[in-house]
């Protein structure tokens, strides 16, 4: 079959003074696209500032405030500042547990193996690089097979990707850049655990790496929405990264709490065992 088509492709080129190429299906166009945006390079190591909105009825949390992103998977760390600039609530991971510190409530909840926790939470559907992934426009699950591709009507490829234990991950890319416009994870039963949408992707240096400038992350099971939108995105060297920071320090006043209990009644708040289906 090749060697007919390159002769074809000669008789062409002789006789027509040119080789017509045939366009390629829109379901190669779409496996390309989805193989691009899964080869992106994504930002490494490092520092953003950002402001955050919270909404969650339910939880009767509504507000906005500023923060501080550290990236550097499978680590991160998110502080969420005060009026005066200091950090009043703080989320870690060095990539197995977790740490949220409030210096509002006096608070620490912990969890020494939270990827299990959170898998657990989420019946397989994200684990801790899966949610930082989404915080720089990564798309999870790198070698799952793409249950259906397709090319929508102006020009976006919509992918469903299947995940472990029955799971999936929709997403919606953009071709021009290869970057998630949006992206949904769901659980074993169709459910959707987790949204986001990108509101544009900005070079973070001149090495044309594309990070987010916006994001908006939606949690069903804790009814919670954050609208984030970052300033400026700032590399840092793999090892000017203090593995400290994502440690953060805990007086020993604080309440120390399992944050797997506080998640879930956090959840029965939002929708009691008795409520759900």
């Amino acid at each position: 079959m090749r060697v007919r088509r390159i002769a074809f492709a000669g008789v062409l080129l002789i006789g027509c003074g040119k080789a017509v190429k045939p366009p390629a299906s829109l379901a190669e166009s779409a496996a390309t696209v989805l193989d691009k945006a899964r080869a992106r390079p994504v930002a490494g190591p490092a520092r953003v500032r950002f402001n955050i909105h919270l909404d969650s009825p339910n939880l009767h949390v509504n507000g906005s405030t500023g923060g501080g992103l550290i990236i550097a998977a499978p680590a991160g760390r998110m502080d969420l500042f005060g009026p005066l600039g200091n950090a009043v609530a703080t989320f870690a991971t060095d990539g197995e547990r977790v740490d949220i510190v409030s210096g509002r409530d006096h608070s620490w909840l912990y969890a020494e193996d939270a990827q299990q926790a959170l898998l657990d939470l989420t019946g397989g559907a994200a684990g801790i690089g899966d949610v930082l992934g989404v915080l720089v426009g990564d798309l999870p699950f790198d070698d799952a097979r793409a249950r259906s591709l397709k090319m929508t009507d102006d020009g976006k490829v919509r992918v469903s990707l299947q995940g472990p234990d029955k799971t999936a991950v929709d997403a919606l890319i953009d071709p021009s850049t290869d970057t998630p416009i949006r992206v949904e994870a769901h659980d074993a039963d169709g459910a959707l655990v987790l949204a986001a949408d990108y509101d544009g992707f900005t070079p973070v240096d001149e090495s044309g790496v594309l990070a987010p400038e916006a994001v908006t992350l939606h949690l069903p099971l804790l009814d919670l929405t954050l609208d984030l939108k970052f300033r400026a995105w700032k590399p840092i060297a793999p090892d000017d990264v203090d593995p400290k920071v994502f440690h953060p320090a805990v007086p020993d006043a604080f309440a120390k709490a399992p944050l797997e209990d506080a998640l879930h009644r956090a959840i029965d708040e939002v929708s009691p065992p008795d409520a759900r289906p």
